[in-house]
C-alpha cells in the first residue's frame, strides 16, 4: 500500500494502523479514511480533524477558501466524508506554517526593531 509508505516517510506513527481505519470504496481497491482515520494518521483528536474539517467546508461554501484549509472530501458515501490518504499527506505537507498570513509587525514603527528584541521579536519578559 503506497499510501502506508508515504505516510510512514512524512514520519505519521499511525501510518503501521493505517489499514485498520480505512474504508473501501464502492471502486475496487481504493482505500479512504474517515475522520477517525485521519485524525489518527495525523495524531490528533477526532474533533480536532472534524473542527479542520467543517471550518474548511464553511469558508468553501462562503467562497471565501482560504491557504492551508482541509481538503474537501474525496468522496462522500452515505453522507460520511472520506480523503484518500495521499490526500491528507499533501494537504500536511502544503500547509502553511505557524504564523503565516501577516498580521502586525514585529518592530516598532519606522523598521527599527525594539530596543533589547534581538531580531525585532518583542523583548522577553523577566523572570
Amino acid at each position: 500500500m503506497a499510501e502506508v509508505a508515504t505516510a510512514a516517510r512524512w514520519g505519521f506513527e499511525g501510518a503501521d494502523r493505517l489499514a485498520r481505519t480505512v474504508t473501501s470504496s464502492p471502486m475496487q481497491g481504493t482505500t479512504l479514511l474517515n475522520i477517525a482515520g485521519v485524525a489518527e494518521l495525523l495524531q490528533m483528536k477526532e474533533d480536532t480533524v472534524r473542527t479542520y474539517h467543517k471550518r474548511a467546508t464553511r469558508n468553501r461554501k462562503e467562497g471565501k477558501p482560504r491557504p492551508g484549509d482541509f481538503p474537501a472530501p474525496d468522496e462522500v458515501i452515505s453522507g460520511v466524508p472520506l480523503w484518500r490518504p495521499k490526500t491528507i499527506t499533501t494537504w500536511v505537507s502544503n500547509r502553511p506554517g505557524r504564523g503565516a498570513g501577516g498580521g502586525r509587525p514585529w518592530h516598532r514603527q519606522g523598521g527599527q526593531p525594539s530596543p533589547g528584541s534581538g531580531e525585532g521579536r518583542p523583548p522577553e519578559p523577566p523572570s
